[in-house]
């Protein structure tokens, strides 16, 4: 039995080279593909990537309607693309036979990863677009070449059971629904679920932050530092502050948009301009917390006397030391280096994750949590944290609610240590549960 012949060979250079199919005609469809992403700018290495991706998509159709043994529907095409996946995280090991007769076949050896999907689905369905918007087939069903095994041609019995034509691209188009922002998948993967910003964003200690401060090499960033954690505020909004924002004598400090200010106060390069930013702010005020507020005011006297240059002809508070220019202008990367180094010499070991906008999310954990308030309770209403932190909308402040693991293992070891010593006993924190219940039922009655 001869051995199985793939249609296409993967050649040298994808960039450079033409794609031929077995009987050695250029395959069209392809070389469109190709031409697309090169007027694009795309760089040679990811042509590379997405050409053997879609070269080893067009073996595994070919063989998959060679061994086709029922008429070719779009459901039958949506069945093909589905088992490209398993195809590609299963291969010869894969529980369905034809999947491993293709596996075999075209001599798969090593699986894909499920990190890889995304790029090789990226690929077959830019492939497929581009080729829906030149109109050209992408199995030129006219070209028998290519539905050819070991030179046989297929019989047109055959041949009529393959009819691709448009519908390659019908069912990647018909079942889209009409949404603002259409995600198109040739293999239909599904989206990963986001994780929820409490596990993946790096906070850093309410008690490590005062030595952090005391760590940065300049009064400059240590007023910047300080603004952070005591406002809560967002990089770019604390970075953009200007001098009329601060109220020295009131020590208050405001954050304005710099869009709502007239460009020729500003003084900026058409450069800087452009790399203003504010994502949005329901309120110019700001709460700022103690000790920081004063650690804050401090290092901003001292940074106004020592280093800022009084002459510069920008408002801005904080600027670059080497050409006195607004430091929101600075390179990012280089102000979180900064920022890490700072957090290393304070002790703090792990720095990976950890960048200025930290400080915002400490600040959101301890006010919503920890801020001490009357009657020995802890932790602002969420609405108020919602003020404080500028979020227009609730949602975006409920990700800090009662989040602090710190906060949780607090509450169980307070609670293991009365249980274990049989200070407390569970008809107690029923009791005690229901006491504390009617009691804010007596203040709200009572308002």
């Amino acid at each position: 039995m001869n051995a199985y012949i793939p249609n296409f060979t993967i050649p040298q250079s994808i960039h450079n080279d033409t794609l031929l199919n077995r009987s050695g005609a250029e395959y069209l469809p392809f070389t469109i593909f190709i031409n697309y992403l090169i007027d694009r700018g795309y760089a040679e290495n990811t042509i590379e990537l997405y050409g053997g991706a879609v070269i080893r998509f067009l073996n595994y159709l070919s063989r998959y309607l060679e061994l086709l043994d029922e008429p070719l529907t779009a459901k039958v095409l949506r069945k093909i693309m589905d088992s490209y996946v398993y195809y590609l995280l299963r291969g010869q090991s894969s529980s369905n036979k034809k999947i491993k007769q293709i596996a075999q076949d075209l001599k798969r050896e090593k699986n894909s990863e499920w990190s890889s999907l995304t790029v090789i689905d990226q690929a077959i369905t830019q492939f497929i677009l581009v080729n829906e918007i030149e109109k050209t087939d992408i199995l030129a069903i006219s070209d028998s070449q290519f539905l050819n095994v070991n030179t046989r041609v297929k019989s047109n019995a055959e041949l009529n059971k393959i009819t691709l034509n448009a519908a390659m691209v019908g069912f990647i188009r018909g079942g889209m629904k009409k949404t603002k922002r259409t995600t198109i998948s040739a293999l239909n993967l599904k989206k990963p679920k986001k994780k929820s910003k409490i596990f993946i964003t790096k906070t850093i200690e309410l008690n490590q932050i005062n030595k952090l401060i005391e760590c940065a090499s300049s009064y400059r960033d240590k007023a910047f530092y300080a603004l952070l954690a005591a406002s809560g505020s967002r990089g770019h909004e604390s970075l953009q502050i200007r001098l009329t924002d601060i109220d020295f004598d009131k020590r208050e400090v405001r954050l304005v948009s710099p869009y709502n200010v007239k460009r020729s106060e500003l003084n900026l390069t058409p450069k800087e301009e452009s790399l203003l930013a504010w994502k949005g702010r329901d309120t110019t005020s700001t709460f700022l917390i103690e000790p920081f507020k004063t650690i804050f005011f401090e290092n901003l006297e001292l940074y106004l006397k020592n280093e800022r240059f009084s002459r510069c002809n920008h408002p801005f508070v904080f600027t670059n030391s080497k050409n006195n220019r607004p430091y929101f202008a600075s390179d990012r990367s280089s102000r979180i280096k900064m920022f890490k180094n700072a957090a290393q010499k304070s002790g703090i070991e792990d720095i990976e994750g950890i960048s200025p906008h930290s400080l915002r999310h400490t600040y959101a954990t301890y006010v919503l949590n920890w801020l001490p308030l009357k009657d020995n309770q802890f932790g602002l209403p969420l609405v108020y944290v919602q003020k404080l932190m500028g979020h227009s909308s609730i949602l975006s402040t409920e990700i800090y609610a009662k989040i602090d693991e710190e906060l949780v293992k607090a509450h169980v070891a307070n609670a293991n240590e009365q249980l274990f010593n049989n200070t407390l006993d569970f008809n107690q924190i029923k009791l005690k549960y229901h006491e504390n219940e009617i009691e804010k039922l007596e203040k709200k009655l009572a308002a």
